[in-house]
């Protein structure tokens, strides 16, 4: 609950942590149960609003398939990436990190600024092999 976790995070700022590292299958997927926060806000938010620190938040920006399905050999099919607008625009985060995209689209950046998120490359795990 978000109760649990508050109890979880003052532990970690009594001990000298500055900031937070949000990661989930999506930035948006909630944290918690509808019941527990019918706004179902994701992880991210949460850290934010609990400690008032900064927050990194990953996940699902770019690719609607899960990192686990693209390892095994699922293609990930490329979606706007608009969330990663939206989390640091709302105040859910302070940072967004992208993972499999950067990997598979060095210039991620530029074209996402340019508006040509649709010519993004699609992940594959042999990338990952290129790497290496």
């Amino acid at each position: 609950t978000p109760d649990e976790l508050a109890i979880t995070l003052g532990r970690l700022l009594e001990a000298g942590c500055d900031g937070f590292y949000a990661s989930a299958h999506r930035i948006t997927t909630p944290a918690f149960s509808a019941e527990v926060d019918p706004a179902q806000r994701g992880l991210a938010w949460h850290l934010r609003h609990i400690t008032g620190r900064p927050v990194i938040a990953v996940g699902g920006v770019t690719y609607s398939a899960p990192v686990q399905q693209t390892l095994a050999g699922t293609p990930a099919p490329v979606e706007d990436p608009i969330t990663a607008v939206t989390a640091l625009e709302q105040g859910d985060a302070d940072i967004v990190a992208v993972g499999r995209a950067m990997i598979a689209n060095p210039d991620w950046m530029r074209q996402v600024s340019a508006g040509r998120w649709r010519e993004l490359a699609p992940f594959s795990r042999e990338m990952l092999m290129a790497l290496g």
